[in-house]
């Protein structure tokens, strides 16, 4: 994927501005840099959520996507198990499967038929990722998937996400503040600064540290 010149605005508020960004097909993309600088609003851009911007986005393969948005959007009369099944059935023969496997490696097992209003803001959390990886075919973009998770629970899906990627030859990309994921997760790790990019090719990860550091 290619985003090429791109520009986007609300109202007089420049968001970003001229942006030339490679998204590395089937890898991990990584987009890091400080709250407030445009990194959810390019997602949402890419997902097609906004049509005002100047500029392209070029998808080189079928522009199949599935979005794991930052906040919940978990149906609230529907279990753990059936919110899963409504994208599941629809993209995989085995979805029963397929389910019971993802929710013993988030570890929601023991809640699958649990209502999401008796679940924490973590558990929540991992069945939205859930539900977007088993809906996922061609591009998967994640908002902050790991927040509210403990760190080993961070690494179980750092882990998974990982091995979905390979299985299903998925292009990611990832919108994080946690440096450490970060540098763990990603193929292709793209720095997001004021109007500024940096890509994997154009600075190390020493580099991109002491930068984020700077304008925290």
């Amino acid at each position: 994927m290619i985003i090429k010149n791109f520009s986007i605005k609300f109202k007089d508020n420049s968001i970003l501005d001229n942006l030339n960004i490679e998204i590395k097909e089937n890898k991990i993309n990584v987009i890091v840099g400080k709250s407030g600088f445009g990194k959810t609003t390019l997602l949402n851009s890419i997902a097609g959520k906004y049509s005002n911007y100047i500029g392209e986005i070029i998808f080189e393969k079928e522009k199949h996507i599935s979005y794991v948005f930052q906040e919940d959007i978990l149906i609230p009369w529907k279990t753990v198990y059936q919110n899963l099944k409504i994208v599941a059935k629809n993209s995989c023969k085995d979805y029963d499967e397929k389910i019971n496997k993802i929710l013993q490696i988030i570890q929601l097992e023991d809640v699958k038929n649990s209502f999401p209003h008796t679940l924490s803001g973590g558990m929540k959390k991992r069945v939205n990722i859930a539900r977007g990886m088993l809906f996922a075919k061609s591009y998967l973009l994640l908002d902050e998937p790991f927040e509210f998770l403990d760190i080993n629970l961070q690494n179980i899906l750092v882990d998974y996400i990982k091995n979905i990627q390979k299985e299903l030859s998925l292009t990611i990309i990832l919108v994080t503040h946690n440096l450490d994921i970060a540098f763990k997760i990603a193929d292709n790790l793209i720095y997001l600064e004021n109007q500024e990019i940096f890509q994997n090719n154009q600075i190390n990860q020493e580099k991109i540290k002491k930068l984020i550091l700077e304008n925290s």
